[in-house]
């Protein structure tokens, strides 16, 4: 049993477990050619899984002209799917196929680049780990999945170790794997040198080349070959390739692959013309993957905007149904029923005596209170009127009291370097001015008449709680606010502010909190005001925001120290944003 990919060339089936990198520039062929691989691989009854990320593969389904159907290849996802592809859906599928073992195409061309990693992690862990028998994995524009430079793509780098698994290791397992990418430059070194066979097409770009010679470095067993092939790349045609396999096959030869025998899918779209599609395409018995494929079939289903729309349409429809039947039906007589209020005792017998009896006490009370209280009343009043003429005594001297009022010292205020708002109070000396933080403050504390703490007001007013220490002492200084904690406004404070707009509480003030703060800090609060009023292990938020816990120290002392934040672990929300 052979793979005829050219007229001088076929290769022998083992090739389904072997591990190939066919490399090229865009538009030379390179899918073209490994879509011959593909087709040579059915025709002799073994199973392929394909990763397209452009789309390209579903020509597989039909034949060369698009008026037959092709081989019964699954395709999960991208415009042509038979089966929705979900990005949580990649440890399901790979087990389905490896159950199963029938041939796929993962269309990822809808998935946006973190879902595709996503996805394609979970599928290659699984089938690396669950698969016993022969099955060619084709991975086409290889370095989306596995970059050289992880770095720039840590999210990359779980199912890059998965990749280099199925190149170095798959073999034992069954695997073979085919790599496809313009760029082996950017492909990752351990991936592309572990690659037993190349395919060389036509290459230009000087580091691409280089990445070329390198493999040719360590696998390969003559200069004079390399130096023909190196020469070569540069002036190759479109089909025409290179295909050197030193250990396996013993192979150094340039070949022209033959054309393919499926839709050719991959063909770029002349200017003008809307691209091909084929007219007949395989049919694929669903029911035959099992209840996990039919699953999500239905789901998919279910959410398709065009199933939601009938849906709509038909209970439309039998609302205007019913409410055709009830308009035609006579009405029904309504018999109106009488409501009578019936007094119940709540009180049993003798509570209520002694009820009246304690309010009789209660009366007597506040009036002997009030008789006993009316001499301090009195005396309070007086107080409150001013200070009493105190005769002169005898000997007195009016040019000399024996007692001189003091009148309180008035300190002047020291110049800061502050623009004040244009609607702060004018004041003379000594008297209280407003700038934009005492107004907040006051606010604030007119809002919560029982006082709030210095860490409340920083968190209700938007300062820190270092910054409002001058505010602060400048407003009990004016007897304002009250000395100690909590502070509270006085009626001097009140008649200072005047009219004022409540602040934002609750979920409000959480809203002008996740405005206000930095990236990471507006992360954080808003995962915690989510899980409220459970909390979040440092380890628990790192995981749920996709930070290292480490990278999360910084950003939680700060919320800790403006107390929007519990200190401790676990981590809460404050308790501010939900009164």
């Amino acid at each position: 049993m052979k793979l005829r990919i050219s007229d001088t060339l076929s290769l022998p089936l083992e090739a389904v477990t072997q591990t190939f990198a066919i490399l090229a520039k865009r538009g030379v062929g390179k899918t073209h050619t490994a879509s011959v691989m593909a087709e040579e691989m059915l025709k002799n009854g073994q199973p392929i899984v394909v990763y397209d990320p452009t789309g390209a593969w579903f020509g597989l389904k039909s034949s060369k002209d698009g008026k037959h159907a092709g081989f019964p290849v699954v395709v999960f996802g991208g415009e042509h799917a038979d089966v929705p592809l979900e990005e949580t859906a990649g440890n399901t599928i790979a087990n389905v196929i490896v159950e199963k073992r029938f041939p796929a195409i993962l269309d990822c061309s809808l998935l946006r680049k973190n879902a595709r990693i996503r996805f394609m992690t979970d599928f290659c862990e699984t089938l690396y780990h669950k698969n016993r028998e022969a099955l060619h994995f084709f991975v086409d524009e290889a370095q989306t999945v596995a970059p050289q430079n992880v770095k720039k793509m840590p999210e990359a780098a779980r199912l890059l170790g998965a990749m280099e698994d199925i190149v170095m290791q798959g073999r034992r397992r069954g695997l073979g794997l085919t790599i496809i990418s313009p760029r082996p430059a950017v492909v990752n070194t351990n991936l592309r040198s572990a690659c037993e066979v190349i395919i060389a097409m036509q290459i230009i770009g000087p580091h691409d080349r280089k990445a070329i010679s390198e493999w040719i470095d360590l696998h390969g067993d003559d200069e004079q070959k390399a130096t023909d092939m190196l020469e070569s790349l540069a002036s190759l045609k479109r089909g025409q390739a290179w295909i050197w396999s030193p250990s396996w096959l013993g192979l150094f030869k340039r070949v022209e692959f033959r054309d393919r025998e499926t839709f050719d899918s991959s063909a770029t779209p002349e200017v003008g013309h809307k691209a091909a599609v084929p007219k007949k395409m395989a049919e694929v018995d669903l029911a035959s993957l099992g209840e996990q494929i039919k699953a999500t079939v239905e789901r998919a289903k279910s959410e398709d905007p065009k199933e939601l729309r009938k849906k709509i349409a038909e209970q439309a429809k039998r609302i205007t149904d019913l409410e055709k039947q009830l308009a035609e039906k006579p009405a029904e007589q309504v018999t109106e029923t009488k409501i009578e209020y019936v007094d119940k005792p709540v009180l049993k017998n003798g509570q209520m005596d002694k009820a009246a009896n304690l309010v009789d006490r209660i009366a007597k009370l506040r009036d002997e209170l009030s008789v006993t209280c009316a001499p301090i009343t009195e005396a309070f009043a007086k107080v409150v009127a001013g200070p009493a003429v105190i005769p002169p005594k005898a000997g007195f001297d009016s040019k000399k009291p024996d007692f001189i009022p003091r009148t309180p010292r008035i300190i002047p205020e020291k110049p800061r370097n502050i623009t004040r708002p244009a609607d702060s109070i004018t004041a003379g000396p000594g008297e209280l001015v407003l700038d934009k933080a005492a107004r907040l403050i006051l606010a604030a504390l007119a809002q919560y008449p029982h006082g709030r703490t210095s860490h409340q007001i920083a968190l209700l007013t938007g300062y820190s709680p270092s910054s409002l220490k001058g505010p602060l002492a400048n407003l009990r200084e004016h007897q304002a606010v009250t000395m100690g904690q909590p502070v509270q406004i006085t009626q001097a404070g009140l008649d200072a502010l005047g009219p004022w707009e409540r602040l934002p509480t609750g979920r409000e003030l959480a809203d002008h909190w996740l405005a206000k703060l930095p990236k990471a800090e507006s992360l954080i609060l808003r995962a915690l005001l989510e899980v409220h009023p459970s909390g979040l292990t440092s380890e628990e938020m790192a995981a749920r925001l996709n930070y290292s816990a480490s990278s999360l120290k910084g950003p939680l002392a700060y919320l800790r120290g403006i107390e929007l934040v519990t200190m401790g672990q676990p981590v809460r929300a404050s308790g501010e944003f939900f009164q």
